[in-house]
């Protein structure tokens, strides 16, 4: 069973974090800005190297957001004095944290706050990033060959099994659990392709079943299903890392938190 992690931030401040990320990330200003990123030289070779900006993005707004939040707690604390009547102003547990510190915390909610709401909260802000790194990549004919790095074959990806080797499954090791190392797939591992399933639109699903009766019947795949298939997979590989990455409270090469 993994340990609930120290958590500095509340749940009511993890909630309120997530809804203003998950707004300024829905921004097509913030899909820009990330583009605009990837494309300064070195352009990134690799989905994790892509989140590394991604993440350089989110935590830049969270630190802005983070520092507009404290004045206001300040103002309102010199409006009411003493600062404790409204409970908030004097006692605001992200005065001393970094954007990078919050985004870490946020990887941990699930974990640190294992209820409904939270999980759903986080569910929702991970399948608006996975979406959104598979969309600049294949929409910027630069970062296009990273589509291609979604294989069990590259050697970059085989080493973020976390029950192996202890790293965290991030964006840029998407693999197929299960397949290149020729061991089954944990009840965890199961839960997680449900969901991933689940966040898949209608138009993938119609597509998957349309492919899973071509290949029932025998027939060979033609080259617009094989390439429907591949973003399938994509997406519920990319869909699993992102959420196990912050189910787990593993940042980008932070090792899990102890089973």
């Amino acid at each position: 069973m993994a340990t609930r992690p120290n958590m500095t931030l509340t749940r009511d401040e993890v909630h309120e974090f997530v809804r203003v990320l998950r707004a300024e990330m829905e921004k097509p200003a913030f899909i820009e800005s990330v583009r605009a990123a990837a494309l300064k030289e070195p352009i990134p070779t690799s989905l994790l190297e892509l989140l590394l900006i991604y993440e350089k993005k989110q935590v830049e707004f969270l630190t802005n957001h983070n520092a507009n939040r404290q004045q206001g707690a300040q103002n309102q604390q010199g409006s009411v004095e003493g600062g404790d009547i409204d409970g908030n102003a004097g006692d605001d547990t992200t005065a001393s944290l970094t954007g990078a510190r919050i985004l870490e915390e946020l990887k941990m909610a699930v974990t640190g706050y294992p209820d409904p709401e939270t999980t759903s909260l986080i569910k929702a802000m991970c399948m608006v990033e996975e979406s959104q790194l598979l969309t600049i990549s294949a929409t910027t004919p630069e970062l296009q060959p990273l589509m291609g790095n979604h294989n069990c074959n590259d050697p970059s990806h085989s080493h973020s099994h976390s029950h192996e080797h202890g790293h965290s499954h991030d964006h840029g090791h998407s693999h197929s659990h299960g397949h290149c190392h020729g061991h089954g797939p944990s009840q965890e591992q199961m839960m997680m392709m449900q969901m991933a399933m689940q966040s898949l639109t209608p138009a993938m699903r119609t597509d998957m079943e349309n492919i899973q009766r071509s290949i029932m019947s025998g027939q060979r795949l033609t080259p617009e299903q094989a390439t429907k298939m591949r973003n399938i997979q994509m997406h519920t590989m990319a869909f699993m890392n992102t959420v196990k990455r912050f189910g787990r409270g593993g940042g980008t090469g932070t090792p899990p938190t102890a089973q």
